[in-house]
């Protein structure tokens, strides 16, 4: 048998929809049989399918029209994440101009991005982090990260974003942000104008 027969199996033995897939309702329809056959012990507070403070405090600080696709992306994230393990939690959101321009200062280089030409800067970028446990994967184990992050841009691509990973200058794995079609030069007027890009 295939992992995806392995899955579907699981499915059926849940109840949930066949497609192969484990994702969110697949673990939530796992977690419920596991509750109904006396395992409440291993029901988690922490489920893959709620959102972390962490990841909640960076998703208020983005602009109010582009949080529910960001919220989207983050339990697809989330869900991706936990088949490898894995959990994915958002570390940083809006930045300001002045804490873009001192990331742009760092070395070694982190960004290619000053003050006003980042997306961060208008509240439509995210960066995430992989954690298995409290280890730091992005640190700790960079390829498992890397593959955590490129199966969530699947995802993240087909809601309308763009992922720092396929950049080709300087890839950034953990960077998402939606694609807007807007030049730098536009969304600056637009934000000053009106506080949104969006």
């Amino acid at each position: 048998m295939s992992l995806v027969d392995d899955i579907r199996w699981i499915q059926r033995a849940v109840g949930a929809e066949p497609d192969g897939v484990f994702g969110p309702r697949t673990a939530q329809a796992v977690m419920l049989e596991l509750s109904s056959r006396g395992r409440n012990g291993m029901m988690r507070d922490d489920s893959p399918l709620e959102i972390d403070e962490r990841t909640r405090t960076n998703l208020d600080t983005l602009d109010p029209k582009a949080r529910e696709r960001f919220e989207q992306l983050v339990l697809l994230g989330k869900a991706t994440a936990a088949t490898f393990g894995c959990d994915w939690v958002m570390i940083s959101g809006h930045r300001t101009w002045e804490e873009q321009d001192a990331l742009y200062q760092k070395r070694p280089k982190v960004t290619n991005a000053r003050g006003g030409y980042s997306n961060h800067n208008f509240g439509i970028a995210g960066d995430f982090a992989v954690f298995r446990g409290k280890s730091y994967l992005d640190n700790a184990d960079p390829k498992t990260a890397a593959q955590v992050h490129a199966a969530i841009a699947v995802h993240a691509r087909k809601l309308g974003f763009e992922w720092g990973g396929d950049w080709k200058s300087l890839k950034d794995y953990p960077h998402f942000e939606i694609s807007t079609g807007l030049t730098m030069a536009q969304k600056r007027k637009l934000y000053k104008e009106r506080g949104s890009v969006l």
